[in-house]
């Protein structure tokens, strides 16, 4: 099936004024002698390097039989022609490079560009056999003691930490799964093993660190075991006791006692006011300040009543007493044991003065991964058969109206700060070492405490008749996030108007990158700001990283490869996961979430995931949570795709990651503008001069489509345009472009959405969304940015897509 192709290409080019890029086509000697204008009998599979019915979504009468891959060998001297080669090995139901293009529409054989140069030619590092022992580890350093506002230099004891890799021989099942990925990544990227002879053994050694991984997550049964059949001390409960009924039987009085008792270590009214300590511009000084007096009110749903008041007590979670030895022990050891909870025998609360005020939520667990104890939960959203819960969407407004609303740093404004630092140290420090660090404040939540007054509520009913109360900060309750960001905004404030370096703070985790010679100082005041705002222990300091490379939200940054990886421990996670299921057995909602969640996450950082992970998502959409049922063929495919790209995150770092400066916003050198009808693509191709707005027209296209088969179908009018962008960047390869970032225009703003994130919504144009993605991996181009047109403003565009030429459009510009 043929498609027309008009290609006019200028031989002469000049600047062009921005505000008038296009004055130029009513230039004759801009155009000079048009050197391409030629109908060549090919079919798109030429162009685009896929058959038209993939790249649609549609399988026409030659194709829906047996689908294969077409693969472009553009020549050097005319990228415009080419021959189509076609592969008829494998099956169907195997996964072929045939027939992931035939699933998702686009062949993940990446097209040959130039002088048959392979996906990995550019930036090439042959990886050995010790490429895991390239990775710079962190090192974790002893903390630096406080220091006053003009801080000495401290010299941190550097313990160095190297990964402890644990593997395990693959059952045959495992082993086969395993294999089959290597299979798969040779047959989908035939360079990896060029850039790596040893890749199956690589692949093969991370698979068994992975499963070894997964068997260290413990089970209930280990957890009780951990617990050694804890219960808590009876002599702390007497002392509970005691004390309670000295404050006259009143939680509310007792908490306010406890909480004075420790407040000279806390965030709290009996320190210094925060005035004194914060900077006098910290917008965030009055709600600390008002943290420090009254601690976090509770609030609650304005049809709340304690459960107590209602006679309603919830059952204990069986996980909860499958493992109370564990939960009781932890609880007992974190909380009580610091001064941050109370433990009351129920019939005691139940006579006192809170009889009918205070409420219990329900206890949980979890599994941890590495340790037999795991981690107690606290269920604040079930409030037992007929009573309200804690956390409401009432409750969660009101926190944000009164604590403000959440905003957390992404990995790629961590990354952007990372590389901004890196470039200016280069210009005014040449030769400086730089280097990450980051701190994690000590319990997080639980430096801050409740509202004397509200903590009756934040009860949870243990084993044996007991009652324990929090008088800090817990997880499960909805209000906490929102109050310890007032802590958050605080400390970033601080930091950022005080070290030499530059930081973001997450939650507790602070993350810096400062010059080797500031090292000291920065982490120096990072001490004594969290201790003087949250008290002398606030820093766990056992956890303090200094290296060129060092995890951050779960992913990792290498100053000297240049590069944002995922961390090496959530590749493994997400490895098992999907090498762990069986694609030909009935699975569930939850186990697909848990799939797609990882394949979005992740596929920030690898663009080869982008295209694959709606397929996933739409699997389950609109099913029922409870019961089973066949994972659909698409979602088939992404998952034995995952398991291969995510083995070469790992395996082939730089080939498979993003790097550094990818995040940051830049003014792309190529542009290309672009709109499409149901029946034809008209594209424009522009060159921006490097530090001026100018840029210079270097050709346009004309393409039929009609091959397609669109019809006078609107709802496929999208589609058309996203395929118009993907041939606009395909065809910037006649100009030499690649390495490089591009700025898409076009009139359509589903189309320019879809091309900047590389993923779409609709079905019917995921195979194109597949093809734009490698294709533009093949070119190691990037979507550096997307501007919408008015129609108006696109009308050159659309004459070609319509089937004029440049010479009409220069015509209709002279008049």
């Amino acid at each position: 099936m043929a498609c027309s192709v008009s290609c006019d290409l200028v031989t002469e080019s000049s600047p062009i004024d921005e505000s008038h890029r296009y004055s130029a086509l009513s230039s004759p000697h801009l155009f000079g002698q048009v050197i391409s204008t030629r109908q060549l009998p090919i079919g798109p599979a030429a162009v685009l390097s896929t058959p038209p019915s993939v790249l649609s979504g549609r399988t026409t009468s030659q194709t829906r039989k047996r689908l294969c891959p077409f693969v472009a060998l553009v020549d050097d001297e005319d990228p415009w022609t080419g021959r189509t080669a076609m592969d008829h090995s494998g099956a169907p139901d195997t996964l072929h490079p045939a027939h992931c293009g035939a699933a998702w529409g686009g062949p993940p054989d990446v097209p040959e560009v130039g002088c048959r140069s392979t996906l990995f030619q550019h930036d090439a590092r042959l990886v050995t056999a010790n490429e895991s022992a390239d990775r710079c580890h962190p090192t974790v350093i002893a903390a630096p003691p406080v220091v006053e506002s003009c801080p000495v230099p401290l010299t941190p004891v550097p313990h160095p930490v190297p990964r402890v890799v644990s593997r395990r021989a693959l059952s045959p099942l495992e082993s086969s799964v395993v294999h089959e990925s290597v299979r798969t990544a040779l047959l989908l990227f035939p360079g990896c093993e060029l850039r790596d002879p040893l890749l199956q053994k690589r692949m093969l050694s991370l698979a068994e660190e992975a499963f070894a991984a997964a068997d260290e997550v413990y089970g209930m049964e280990d957890a009780e075991a951990w617990g050694e059949s804890f219960t808590i001390p009876a002599s702390a409960v007497s002392e509970d006791c005691s004390d309670y009924v000295a404050a006259g039987c009143c939680l509310r009085t007792l908490a306010a006692e406890r909480q004075r008792l420790s407040g000279a270590r806390r965030l709290s009214s009996f320190r210094a006011p925060l005035v004194e300590i914060l900077s006098p511009d910290n917008p965030e000084t009055t709600k600390l300040q008002q943290l420090a007096d009254e601690g976090m009110r509770v609030f609650v749903d304005p049809l709340f009543a304690p459960n107590s008041s209602l006679g309603v007590q919830p059952p204990l979670r069986l996980k909860y007493l499958a493992t109370k030895s564990a939960v009781n022990r932890l609880l007992y050891t974190n909380f009580h044991q610091k001064g941050l909870a109370i433990v009351l025998p129920r019939s005691l609360v139940e006579s006192g003065q809170d009889k009918e005020r205070f409420h219990v939520s329900p206890l949980s667990w979890a599994p941890k991964t590495g340790t037999p104890k795991g981690r107690p939960i606290g269920d604040c959203s079930d409030g037992g058969k007929g009573a309200l819960p804690l956390n409401s969407t009432h409750a969660k407004l009101a926190c944000d109206a009164a604590w403000g609303t959440i905003k957390h740093p992404t990995i790629a404004d961590i990354s952007n700060m990372v590389d901004h630092f890196l470039h200016q140290s280069s210009l005014e420090y040449p030769g400086e070492r730089v280097v990450l660090w980051k701190m994690d404040l000590k319990g997080a939540y639980t430096l801050l405490s409740f509202c004397a007054e509200d903590v009756p509520l934040m009860g949870s009913e243990l084993t044996d008749g007991l009652i324990m109360f929090f008088l800090c900060g817990i997880f499960g309750w909805t209000g906490t996030p929102a109050c310890f960001q007032v802590v958050t905004r605080a400390i970033a404030h601080e930091l950022i108007t005080r070290l030499r370096g530059k930081v973001k703070v997450y939650v507790d985790d602070i993350f810096g990158v400062t010059r080797q010679c500031d090292l000291d100082y920065d982490l120096g005041v990072t001490t004594t700001v969290c201790e003087t705002m949250l008290g002398p222990d606030a820093v766990e300091v056992t956890k303090t990283e200094v290296g060129p490379r060092l995890g951050v939200i779960g992913y990792e940054i290498d100053l000297e490869l240049r590069l944002v990886a995922v961390a090496h421990k959530n590749v493994l996670k997400a490895l098992h996961g999907f090498l762990s299921t069986n694609v030909d057995a009935p699975t569930t909602v939850k186990a697909l979430q848990r799939l797609a969640s990882w394949a979005s996450r992740y596929g920030e950082i690898c663009r080869y995931m982008r295209p694959y992970v709606g397929a996933l998502y739409a699997a389950y959409t609109g099913r029922k949570t409870m019961g089973t049922f066949p994972i659909p063929a698409a979602a088939r495919i992404s998952i034995l795709l995952f398991r291969v790209l995510l083995s070469l995150t790992s395996v082939l770092e730089r080939q498979f990651t993003r790097a550094l400066g990818s995040f940051q916003p830049t003014s792309p050198q190529w542009i290309v503008e672009f709109d499409a009808s149901l029946s034809g693509v008209g594209i424009l191709w522009f060159r921006r001069e490097p530090g001026v707005s100018n840029e210079i027209l270097l050709g346009g296209c004309s393409l039929d489509i009609t091959s397609l088969g669109f019809g006078v179908d609107s709802s496929l009018q999208n589609t058309a345009e996203f395929i118009a962008g993907a041939l606009g960047v395909r065809g910037l390869s006649a100009f030499g472009a690649s390495h490089c970032s591009v700025e898409l225009r076009g009139d359509s703003i589903s189309a320019l959405t879809w091309a900047k994130k590389s993923k779409v919504r609709s079905a019917t144009a995921s195979n194109a969304a597949v093809y734009f993605a490698l294709q533009n991996m093949a070119l190691d181009i990037q979507i550096a940015m997307v501007t919408h047109l008015s129609s108006e403003e696109n009308w050159r565009a659309d004459m070609l897509s319509r089937g004029s030429c440049l010479a009409d459009l220069g015509n209709r510009d002279s008049r």
